[in-house]
């Protein structure tokens, strides 16, 4: 699914649209808002590609802290941290 189709999923333009004439807009001009309003989610979407490194960047990031946390609290275990990280 390309970035487009996927905002278009998301934002329901033609409620949008409806909402904005009940409320007292043109048609003209809700359709030209939630056109805007998707061509602007559909931009700010990240790619497949982008999110490929996403993952193994977080867990590392985690690793890390883990490691940091565990020197602080000497190596015990502090209950709830144990609890959250389950």
């Amino acid at each position: 699914m390309k970035s487009r189709e996927v905002a278009e999923t998301v934002f329901e333009s033609h409620r949008f649209v409806k909402r904005l004439i009940g409320a007292g807009m043109e048609e003209c001009v809700g359709e030209a808002l939630a056109e805007e309003h998707v061509a602007l989610l559909a931009g700010n979407l990240p790619t497949e590609t982008a999110l490929a490194g996403t993952e193994p960047r977080m867990r590392a990031d985690l690793e890390k802290r883990l490691a940091e946390l565990r020197v602080e609290t000497h190596g015990r275990r502090v209950p709830a941290a144990s609890a959250a990280m389950r």
